[in-house]
């Protein structure tokens, strides 16, 4: 059996509704490592349109907070539902632009789609998949600059970026490891990326004395009171 580009965009459509009608039928977040901080920003945004009690980014938190703010609570499952959607399709392109063709482009589109985090955070607060998707797109993005070379693909990657940023801080290690793999034409780069990516995390959130209490959150926030 052939697997083709469209018919694998079918599949991935098939089971995007198939989960975004599981959240709709059970629309109760899930407790496990729930963010409650990122949770009463989402409720801050809902209520007053700001989010002014602490210093984390505002992207995650301002949509869950729009989301209960058009359709109440219940519907965050829904809308996170939407993001896994996105991740789907986002690892899809990305396989795509990387060359990669059939069978494995399948498997490699619902390797991301099935791993559990990613589906068990559908239906729990956490900012793990908004993460996921903005990465994957950013990559994408990067692939589709390399390739075409036209303006689109700028405006694109810069959007990409400039959303990562907004919702995940940390990401900003990951931009100029990337562009230079890019540059490096090697279709591997993402591996190689995600390993630099996570050994500076790992290496700055190990070291308080150099990014007091927060660690890396506070590159972002400057001098604050935490």
């Amino acid at each position: 059996m052939t697997f083709s580009p469209k018919k694998i965009a079918i599949l991935l459509t098939g089971l995007s509704i198939i989960v975004f009608a599981g959240a709709l039928l059970r629309n109760n977040l899930h407790p496990s490592f729930f963010l409650k901080l990122l949770y009463d920003d989402a409720k801050e945004f809902a209520a007053k349109g700001t989010i002014t009690q602490d210093f984390m980014p505002i992207g995650y938190s301002g949509f869950v907070g729009a989301c209960v703010k058009v359709g109440g609570e219940g519907s965050i499952p829904a809308c996170q539902a939407l993001i896994y959607s996105g991740i789907l399709f986002a690892a899809f392109v990305f396989l795509y632009l990387a060359g990669i063709r059939g069978a494995w482009l399948l498997l490699g589109t619902l390797g991301a789609g099935f791993h559990p985090l990613v589906l068990l955070n559908v239906w729990r607060i956490h900012d793990g998949n908004p993460t996921v998707l903005l990465v994957l797109g950013f990559l994408a993005c990067g692939l589709w600059y390399m390739k075409s070379k036209n303006g689109w693909s700028i405006v694109a990657w810069g959007a990409i970026t400039g959303l990562m940023l907004v919702a995940r801080v940390n990401t900003i290690l990951l931009i100029l490891p990337a562009m230079f793999l890019l540059r490096k034409k090697t279709i591997l780069f993402l591996a190689s990326t995600a390993l630099v990516f996570m050994a500076v995390n790992m290496a700055i959130k190990q070291t308080p004395f150099f990014f007091p209490s927060h660690g890396y959150y506070n590159l972002f926030s400057g001098a604050n009171e935490y």
